[in-house]
Parts: C-alpha cells; structure tokens; sequence
C-alpha cells in the first residue's frame, strides 16, 4: 500500500488499496436512485474506483434454475440494521 508522501499513484480502492484486485457493488439494474448515491458513500474511504455488477432479483429464471439446482443459500433477514423487521423472500 502506498504511504501518503509516494509519489506511486493511488488506484481508487482507498482502504482496499494493496489488499484487493477489484471491488465489485452488486446492485440491481434499475436500481437508478442506489446507483447515483451509492458513489458517495465509498469515496469517503478513498474508494472511487469499482465495477457495477447487476443482481436479479429472486424471481429471475436464472435464479429459479441455481435455486433448482440446490445452489442457492438463505440467510435470516437483517433486522438488525433495518428500521423494520425485514421477512426474506422465498425463492426456492
């Protein structure tokens, strides 16, 4: 990781900087209002630099076919974050 005084430039992955290749944000495709204050967020830790990655949601047929073939995991809502309890939608 460069020191602050380098002349080496910065890549862009602030706190991640020498310990990841990429970063990826995985968000859904029309997810327009995420993905114009989603930006602002990261830079406040110097991360300027990442890749868009388009999710699906649970009832896309890729994800019915990974769920068909047992390749999908659930997990508990996160309601410990949320402003209200947050049930998990089925999708297997």
């Amino acid at each position: 990781m460069p020191s602050v005084d380098s002349t080496e430039p910065a890549t862009g992955q602030g706190i991640f900087e020498g310990v990841v290749d990429r970063i990826l944000v995985l968000s859904l495709d029309d997810a327009e209002e995420r993905r114009s204050r989603l930006p602002a967020h990261p830079a406040d830790f110097g991360i300027t630099r990442f890749e868009w990655h388009d999710a699906f949601r649970p009832e896309h047929p890729k994800v019915q076919d990974l769920c068909q073939q047992g390749l999908v995991a659930s997990f508990p809502p996160v309601s410990a974050v949320a402003r209200k309890p947050v049930t998990a939608p089925t999708t297997c």
